[in-house]
């Protein structure tokens, strides 16, 4: 039932049986005026990343903050590593409060203000819970899965709540003169934030499928949301109970899917390219993400994850056995011997931990597997980097599962085997 139905409702079943019947006149309807709800929402959201840039420009310059707040600058980052292979839940949202600088803050802060204001406005607080969650997750899960840097900013954010306001204008179906200014003040924001974002989707290093799956979540969460109702009712608590809870399960969906996704190595890893151990007949099952980013390690070919990954697997021929990998700076910390995860029948298995020295703590792992071949000693296996997830470990086993086959009389590994993969 729309507003205008309301009214007449309540003049034919309230007002008529008041009034004598040669009393009563018709009374032509009087569109009513949409209903405005209060930016509660979108007053604290912009709040909040304003806070969080005043407080990293204040890291930035030098002033103590608690440890917590210049983690989270130094640390905040989303992509693959941190969403499927650390299982690290919290990191889309910690991302939208991280920026490079005032001059990446500052658009962004002013398109999230008027944006949010304006999809609240039309559609209600629980709704633009719903479009922030949406335009999070997706922009999370696309830069995760598709991006091979991660991302910070929340322009994600942004191009979610530009995209609910251009579907929203597509709800107006009551009134034609409002639809039509609301695809007027819809179609003004385009050359407005065209030109806003101009210089940010042409410069290097702008996640282009953040920003789109960002507007693409916020569009189809503002088209699929309900509007709230215009008054206080046991209908509309209970919309608002709908909303949190959607927007709930939406916020913690890129955790879970991650979760699930990093726990299967032949999904965490994607395709997977057969990739010969140089000097030898065999070949690693090594995803294609992987194999974007080579890189070396101890003298050896190696393959990290991503660009900014600090853990990476290695394998390749060296003339001798060294007593610890030669890949490892003095200055990153202190070598501890420790006891491989794995073994192979047939291989030498060995495994460090490197220690901070000033605390003690394990900040690395590094595991290694050797097998003497007419060639030359075959060195393989993995540094797991800052974070030694169980999902990073399991993805770096199954790059060598190939290997793993040699008996322990010394045979050479069939190529037919490797090629399999």
């Amino acid at each position: 039932m729309t507003d205008n139905h309301r009214v007449d409702a309540y003049r034919v079943l309230v007002i008529a049986p008041l009034c004598p019947p040669d009393t009563v006149t018709a009374v032509p309807a009087v569109p009513v005026p949409p209903v405005r709800h209060r930016p509660v929402l979108a007053l604290l959201l912009t709040a909040a990343i304003a806070v969080a840039g005043v407080a990293q420009l204040a890291v930035q310059l030098g002033v103590q903050l608690p440890p917590p707040v210049g983690l989270l600058f130094a640390d905040g980052s989303i992509g693959y590593d941190a969403l499927f292979l650390d299982g690290r839940w919290w990191r889309p949202w910690t991302s939208q409060l991280v920026h490079g600088g005032p001059l990446h803050l500052l658009p962004n802060l002013a398109v999230i203000a008027v944006m949010a204001w304006r999809v609240e406005r039309e559609l209600g607080t629980g709704a633009l819970w719903v479009v922030t969650a949406s335009s999070v997750a997706a922009g999370a899960l696309g830069i995760a899965w598709l991006e091979d840097l991660p991302a910070i900013g929340s322009s994600v954010l942004a191009f979610g709540l530009w995209g609910a306001v251009l579907a929203s204008a597509l709800r107006v179906q009551d009134a034609p003169d409002r639809r039509r200014r609301a695809l007027r003040y819809a179609l003004a924001t385009v050359p407005l934030l065209g030109g806003l974002f101009a210089a940010s989707l042409l410069a290097p290093g702008t996640t282009h499928v953040g920003h789109l799956c960002g507007l693409l979540g916020g569009a189809g969460a503002a088209l699929g949301v309900p509007a709230a109702e215009p008054a206080p009712s046991p209908l509309r608590r209970r919309g608002v109970a709908r909303d949190l809870a959607v927007g709930l399960l939406l916020a913690l969906a890129p955790g879970l899917v991650g979760a699930t996704v990093g726990g299967i190595p032949s999904l965490a890893g994607g395709r997977r390219i057969a990739v010969a151990v140089d000097g030898t007949p065999a070949s690693l099952s090594l995803p294609a993400r992987m194999a974007r980013h080579p890189t070396a390690f101890a003298g050896l070919p190696a393959w990290r994850t991503s660009v900014a990954s600090s853990g990476l697997v290695f394998a390749g021929l060296a003339g001798r056995s060294a007593v610890a990998p030669a890949g490892i700076d003095e200055a990153e910390g202190r070598l501890v011997a420790d006891e491989p995860d794995s073994r192979w029948p047939g291989w030498t298995d060995r495994a460090w931990r490197l220690v901070d020295p000033a605390t003690g703590r394990t900040i690395d792992r590094i595991e290694e597997h050797l097998r003497p071949t007419a060639a030359g000693t075959l060195h393989v296996g993995w540094r797991l980097g800052e974070a030694g997830s169980d999902h990073r470990r399991d993805l770096f086993r199954s790059v060598f599962d190939p290997l793993r086959p040699w008996s322990e009389d010394g045979t050479e590994p069939r190529r037919s085997a490797a090629e399999a993969w």
